[in-house]
């Protein structure tokens, strides 16, 4: 758990506490005296799911309640703040495991290399259908201008000199 500023403060010494992270501390608090381990380790959620099974909770912050993904909510108050473009992606197979030893943090393109989707497939590719290298020594690529993804020059190359005929 996050200290308590007020907690570290000297006799009359006044240090403000961040709302947010004193009501995310709190409401960890409460979740984890709810949370019982398996013998494997996770800790399956025992809160609400969202629509898309994933765990969430609701944290009250100066009289709101602001929706929360649990696993978000327990890495950030357990193991600190999930640097801006990251995301937490769980490493266990078991669905709602909270568990921050079973998750990391991870960039986007890092997650977006390793999910099983199009983009995902795509930017695990090492060569083009041609069979022309996408990465390392020898590749020959670009970024494409109409949207995200990478485009073989040598492709381009041989499909325009395809058209000039």
């Amino acid at each position: 758990m996050t200290p308590n500023p007020k907690a570290q403060a000297g006799e009359g010494e006044q240090i403000p506490v961040d709302p947010l992270a004193d009501a995310l501390d709190r409401s960890a608090r409460r979740w984890l005296g709810r949370i019982s381990e398996t013998p494997e380790g996770c800790w399956p959620w025992p809160g609400q799911l969202g629509s898309d099974g994933s765990p969430i909770c609701q944290v009250g912050v100066e009289g709101k309640q602001i929706g929360w993904r649990a696993g978000r909510l327990l890495w950030t108050v357990l193991v600190g703040p999930i640097p801006d473009g990251f995301v937490v992606r769980r490493t266990c197979q078991r669905d709602g495991c909270v568990n921050p030893a079973h998750a990391r943090a991870m960039s986007r393109v890092e997650l977006g290399r390793i999910i099983d989707t199009p983009m995902g497939r795509n930017a695990r590719k090492v060569r083009c259908l041609n069979g022309h290298p996408l990465e390392g020594e020898g590749s020959d690529v670009y970024r494409r201008r109409s949207g995200p993804g990478r485009q073989c020059r040598q492709c381009d190359r041989e499909r325009e000199r395809g058209r000039g005929k």
